[in-house]
């Protein structure tokens, strides 16, 4: 306060001295700077983008904080669209491990939690798939033994719960696992192609893009890529591709990009990459969508978490199962917990005292899924319970005793800024017409 006037009467020769005044330019050119400006602000990265980056980055981003993903982006986490988002990052790369928002939970820390209530042997499949591809082992999967689960299913004609669709991702999920599909769950399969060379959800059901994909690729991971089922289903899956490029469910139906992604996976599992899969592949690159999301077709959007993943995988080239992704490398410790050259290392920790041992706790209950989940789910996260408390003085944000800032000298000084800025704005910019 001593040195304001002072110090105003200076920034007022200054500003006297130094003051532009700007001559009016026409609109074109203004417009035509802002929109300049707007195209070097784009980063490069994002300009060459390639379509299946920029659809991994649209299911990086619609990740909810709880780890998982809804059927779009700020939907509710649900079983189904996290298990496929999941697998598609895997196809892209990234470990489910690794997958989480800012201060959120892990992809595969979600479906960890959730595992003690699967019952339906598809999302035990779909599951199995996913741990696979954290590295995680399908033996021993919150407390479940999810080959053992599906291998339970099995019936006595060799199929799984007596559905194609079942018994192909049960012998993906198995293979995937390190366990033999059965030779009679194989023979079950083959046996189950229809007349015209496709595959069907059951064995009475007319043969689909879908079942056709998901049946080309359990038989290439037990070694019948070169098989006479095999290739009959390929040329099914060639014989039906539509005029755009892409494939319907059934014959004669309209395209849509989850049915075109399952003939593609089939086809790439079959090694017949050839100019049917180019022309499908265009098909999905039509339909991805400026925030790099794939419709379901032309005239459909629902879904788009599921559909992009399912894209995704697709247009990586990566048929299922797929194997284990490498974890992402840890960031080393920081530089001041190193000792510096010349330096000692810094002395361990002192040892605590043992505390006297506590009983061995009794067995786990049988119906203790979730419990075992839940835990497996925090371990893998790095939380634990002692790690969420906090300490009083920091819960009320004071800091402890005499930590605090006097509430009169925060006031005093909130004036005193009000009043140089009163006074500049009073001497230094006068108004202007």
């Amino acid at each position: 306060l001593v040195i304001g006037p002072a110090f105003l009467r200076a920034l007022a020769r200054y500003r006297r001295r130094l003051e532009v005044r700007w001559e009016r330019s026409p609109a074109p050119v203004a417009l035509g700077a802002v929109a300049l400006a707007l195209v070097l602000a784009v980063p490069a990265a994002a300009a060459g983008a390639t379509p299946a980056a920029r659809a991994e980055r649209y299911l990086v981003r619609a990740q909810n904080e709880d780890g998982g993903f809804g059927a779009a982006p700020g939907q509710r986490s649900s079983p189904l669209y996290s298990g496929w988002a999941g697998l598609a990052l895997g196809s892209a790369g990234r470990n489910p491990r690794d997958v989480k928002r800012p201060g959120g939970r892990s992809l595969a820390g979600f479906v960890l939690r959730g595992s003690g209530s699967l019952r339906d042997i598809g999302e035990i499949e779909r599951t199995a798939l996913l741990a696979k591809v954290a590295g995680l082992d399908l033996r021993r999967f919150g407390g479940r033994d999810l080959l053992a689960e599906i291998e339970s299913r099995r019936r006595g004609d060799g199929s799984i719960s007596g559905f194609v669709s079942y018994t192909a991702f049960g012998v993906m999920a198995l293979r995937a696992g390190g366990a033999s599909a059965g030779s009679a769950t194989v023979s079950w399969l083959v046996g189950s192609q229809n007349a015209d060379g496709g595959f069907g959800v059951a064995r009475s059901s007319a043969s689909d893009s879908d079942m056709t994909g998901a049946a080309v690729q359990a038989l290439a991971t037990v070694g019948r890529r070169r098989g006479a089922a095999t290739q009959r289903a390929v040329e099914w899956l060639r014989a039906n591709q539509n005029d755009d490029g892409g494939f319907g469910q059934f014959r004669g139906r309209d395209s849509n990009s989850q049915s075109t992604s399952y003939a593609i996976q089939g086809l790439l599992a079959a090694g017949a990459a050839n100019g049917t899969v180019s022309r499908s592949r265009a098909y999905l690159l039509r339909l991805q969508r400026a925030d790099g999301s794939v419709a379901y077709s032309p005239t459909g959007a629902q879904t788009p978490v599921w559909v992009t993943a399912q894209a995704l995988m697709a247009l990586e080239g990566r048929p299922l199962p797929l194997a284990s992704v490498p974890r992402k490398k840890r960031r080393p410790p920081r530089a001041s917990a190193r000792a510096a050259p010349g330096e000692a290392a810094p002395a361990p920790p002192a040892k605590k005292k043992k505390k006297a041992a506590k009983p061995a706790p009794g067995p786990e209950p049988v119906d203790g899924a979730a419990a075992v989940a839940k835990r497996d789910a925090d371990r893998l996260e790095g939380r634990t319970s002692s790690a969420l408390k906090l300490d009083p003085a920091r819960a009320r944000g004071d800091g402890g005793e005499g930590g605090g800032v006097s509430a009169l000298l925060v006031i005093l000084g909130v004036c005193g800024v009000l009043g140089l800025l009163w006074l500049f704005r009073r001497r230094l910019l006068p108004g202007r017409p």
